[in-house]
């Protein structure tokens, strides 16, 4: 009877290439990219409120502020990384590779939670603003 030998294949968890550290920052970019487009034009549509409520002035400077610390921390995360996605990740830059994951993987979650907190204020103080001048209006 003929007997297979099994071969044990080591297993790495380690990346190949820059590929997942691209995407993600691509994906954090966009979405705080989105974020921003969404302030200027709640802005934009209600540009008196933002003139005459220091509420909203504050809540949407804040916001401006902290949209704009993540685009710096983006560009800081990916400063210095490979110029190609399909760059191998070679064993002593790993380290590097883990760490900027790690703080792309810690922006997305700040932008999750504070920055989408922060605009839900903003967009709430907008809407009851709508509902104050329909009342007034009588509508």
């Amino acid at each position: 009877m003929a007997t297979k030998k099994k071969r044990k294949e080591k297993q790495t968890t380690e990346p190949s290439d820059w590929s997942p550290v691209f995407e993600l920052a691509a994906n954090v970019d966009n979405l705080i990219r989105h974020i921003a487009t969404s302030v200027l034009d709640i802005k934009s549509k209600r540009d008196t409120l933002f003139q005459t409520d220091v509420k909203v002035q504050d809540a949407y400077n804040e916001l401006a502020v902290m949209i704009s610390g993540i685009k710096e921390e983006i560009a800081a995360a990916v400063d210095g990384m490979p110029d190609s996605p399909e760059t191998e990740v070679s064993e002593d830059r790993y380290p590097e590779y883990l760490d900027r994951y790690v703080k792309l993987s810690d922006l997305s979650n700040k932008i999750g939670t504070a920055v989408v907190e922060k605009l839900g204020e903003l967009t709430l103080m907008v809407l009851e603003d709508d509902e104050s001048e329909e009342d007034v209006d009588g509508k």
